[in-house]
């Protein structure tokens, strides 16, 4: 079983080729190609890709939650917004 760095799009490159190939599901926030949860090779969901989602939303939303200011409680329930985004399509892809 590979682990999911090796599956995962890296560069902007390979993740502008993955948009064009498989579409906005493949990323939680399509517009900036964030959050990858889509095999490289084959376009299909992975649960690793969501769980990674998850981890990296998880500290994203850690440092916000010291922070009180307009800006950062708008990142906040962005953050958050990507998270239940992502545990409602997964419970789909992980069974």
């Amino acid at each position: 079983m590979k682990k999911w760095k090796n599956v995962k799009p890296h560069t902007l490159k390979m993740r502008d080729i993955i948009y064009q190939k498989y579409g906005n599901r493949c990323f939680l926030e399509p517009t900036r190609k964030k959050y990858p949860v889509c095999n490289r090779y084959n376009g299909k969901e992975e649960c690793k890709g969501h769980q990674a989602a998850q981890y990296y939303l998880n500290i994203n939303i850690g440092k916000l939650k010291k922070k009180r200011d307009k800006v950062s409680t708008m990142k906040r329930k962005k953050y958050l917004r990507l998270k239940r985004k992502s545990t409602k399509r997964m419970k789909k892809v992980c069974k």
